[in-house]
């Protein structure tokens, strides 16, 4: 719970990496670095990459309702929940990046010139989730 609440109050803070972002408006143009940033004290249990356009890492299942706090709070609720199949845009976009299914997250903000998507994938485990942030330039 206090993780929750140093996330809370870090998002509504009115610097400019941590300004809230409450309304379809504001979900844009927030790069990955700029998520990691504001996530940068939430626990990973394995780096894979950390590319300025492209992260991905692993975390346990017992702190996805952090992370996922924090992805609805820099880029708004899910657009594609776990159990929901992807829109056709959706599932395109993320192609790229190995692609979304049923039982997988998407989280989405679209920007000028760029869209910032989140995957999360649930492992058959059932304990780990790997979690992508990608930046897609020149969306449409």
């Amino acid at each position: 719970m206090k993780i929750k609440k140093v996330l809370n109050k870090l998002f509504t803070s009115d610097n400019s990496n941590g300004a809230a972002r409450e309304d379809k408006k504001q979900h844009k143009s927030i790069s990955p670095d700029e998520i990691m940033e504001l996530c940068r004290f939430l626990p990973i249990n394995e780096t894979r990459s950390l590319k300025s356009d492209y992260k991905e890492f692993v975390v346990t299942v017992h702190e996805k309702d952090k992370w996922e706090f924090a992805f609805c709070r820099c880029l708004g609720h899910a657009v594609c929940a776990e159990g929901k199949g992807p829109e056709k845009d959706d599932a395109k976009l993320t192609e790229p990046f190995g692609g979304i299914r049923r039982d997988q997250t998407l989280y989405k903000a679209t920007g000028q010139d760029f869209v910032t998507i989140v995957m999360l994938w649930p492992w058959m485990d059932n304990e780990h989730i790997t979690i992508k942030i990608a930046k897609v330039n020149n969306y449409n």
